[in-house]
């Protein structure tokens, strides 16, 4: 009778170590396959900084739409014009005695979105750009 009882206890053990062994390896796996995609994305959002960064000063003002490559990946860049005002004045006319108030500034502001695609890898992201001018009277 004691025979039996060893077979079952040693089965019991060898399926709780296969167990183990199994839970182990799939960890590891899912771990390194989560170490590889963030490898991956900080590639990604430093090559997105990087190429914001380029693009910046003629994104919006001399081109409405770039393309171009940066290490090894392709981009378009698209700018459209979401809002622009004239800047807010709050005077007083002390000739009528009222307040002048209204959209009469110096300058002219403009808030521009751009849509950045990372072609190679099917990413697309949204950021704003503001820019201002002086008004030419």
């Amino acid at each position: 009778m004691k025979k039996g009882m060893f077979t079952v206890e040693v089965l019991i053990s060898i399926f709780i170590l296969f167990l183990v062994v199994t839970l182990s390896a799939t960890s590891s796996k899912f771990l390194n396959q989560m170490l590889k995609q963030q490898e991956r994305y900080k590639e990604l959002y430093t090559i997105i900084f990087s190429i914001k960064d380029k693009i910046s000063n003629d994104i919006c003002t001399k081109h409405q739409k770039i393309t171009g490559e940066m290490s090894g990946l392709e981009y378009v860049a698209e700018c459209t014009l979401v809002k622009e005002s004239r800047g807010f004045v709050k005077d007083y006319d002390f000739e009528d005695s009222k307040e002048i108030i209204g959209y009469t500034g110096n300058y002219f502001f403009y808030l521009y979105e751009v849509n950045l695609e990372i072609v190679n890898y099917n990413y697309t992201t949204n950021y704003t750009i503001n820019r201002y001018s002086k008004v030419v009277n």
